[in-house]
């Protein structure tokens, strides 16, 4: 192996390792970064209509604000591998998928708010599955190759989206407390 030889090999090996890095590990770690801020702005944006009066302190708000907080403190506890199990065990014991929150409790104006906070906090949480996982762009692929096949034979993981496994997630994740960094047993 000649001189030159050996700074091409050296050159495409420092290229892989590099893609490799990247892909794997660094643009995960600015989407999972980059979600706990998102996850901070909308709860501060909705204690900021709290705070003005665009928003009441009721109880879909408080839920909110809670669920905001949890993924801001704990982003790490929010994983493509915690939002597939959930998503298997809700297949699995054939629960309905988590419906929109319709917040009837409060006025038209302020329900809307709330459903354009809410969904920008999913689609927060839709994007930290995919792009803070090191292998959540086969998530992404596998959706976008079912609907463009337009085929769906079951209600399994593998045709599962991740705004569908972003709101499963979110909702069980409201009725269950952190203690850490990992999900407290539902027994306690």
């Amino acid at each position: 192996m000649t001189a030159a030889e050996f700074a091409v090999f050296a050159t495409l090996v420092a290229v892989v390792v590099g893609v490799w890095v990247t892909l794997f590990y660094l643009l995960p770690l600015i989407a999972r970064a980059r979600f706990e801020y998102r996850a901070t702005v909308l709860r501060d944006e909705c204690l900021d209509a709290v705070f003005d009066g665009r928003l009441p302190r009721t109880t879909p708000v408080e839920s909110f604000l809670a669920r905001a907080s949890m993924m801001a403190a704990h982003p790490n506890a929010f994983t493509l591998t915690m939002a597939l199990a959930v998503q298997l065990a809700m297949t699995d014991l054939g629960c309905d998928e988590p419906q929109r929150p319709t917040y009837a409790s409060l006025k038209p104006e302020e329900r809307k708010l709330l459903h354009q906070l809410d969904d920008r906090l999913h689609h927060a949480l839709g994007e930290r599955l995919v792009r803070g996982s090191s292998f959540g762009w086969l998530l992404w692929l596998n959706s976008m190759l079912r609907r463009l096949v337009g085929k769906r034979h079951s209600k399994a993981v593998s045709g599962t989206s991740p705004q569908q496994l972003a709101r499963a997630y979110s909702a069980i994740s409201e009725k269950v407390q952190l203690e850490g960094h990992k999900l407290a047993s539902l027994s306690q």
